[in-house]
């Protein structure tokens, strides 16, 4: 009975830390007013000219998906900032693995100072073919909607 039971506890253990961890980030995402937003893309030549991998046109897409889903996203840095970042590499076969980072960085106290601290982050990794990057897009846009979820739920 009892190495039933310490069997169920280590079982349960890692989901009630990870519940405590998302709890821990939405806590961080009451009462933001605003926040600016700031993408990085780095990819391989060639893959340059891709309108999937525009940094303007990922910065659009994702400033319009937070708006839609009640975000205050704006295009200049504010004291908060959502920060992604999009690495794309080139792999035989025309095939692109990528990763792209959403994490939202503000003022927090650390030490008594006052410093930027990554607060709620998440990720994903994915593979695109030449012939469809939107798939780059797309991940991005669904970061966005994790976050606005967690956004949604703290607000």
């Amino acid at each position: 009975m009892y190495r039933l039971f310490a069997l169920a506890a280590l079982l349960i253990a890692p989901f009630a830390s990870a519940q405590t961890e998302i709890e821990s980030a939405r806590v961080s995402l009451a009462g933001l007013s605003e926040l600016g937003i700031e993408v990085t893309i780095e990819k391989p030549l060639g893959a340059s000219t891709n309108e999937a991998l525009r940094l303007d046109a990922a910065t659009g897409s994702l400033r319009a998906r937070l708006i839609e889903n009640g975000v205050p996203a704006r295009e200049r840095k504010q004291d908060a900032t959502l920060r992604v970042h999009v690495n794309v590499m080139r792999a035989e076969g025309g095939r692109f693995p990528f990763s792209v980072e959403l994490d939202l960085e503000q003022p927090a106290f650390v030490n008594g100072r006052l410093v930027p601290a990554i607060t709620w982050s998440d990720s994903l990794v994915g593979l695109a073919f030449e012939a469809d990057l939107s798939v780059v897009q797309t991940a991005i846009l669904a970061l966005a909607d994790e976050f606005s979820a967690d956004y949604r739920a703290a607000n």
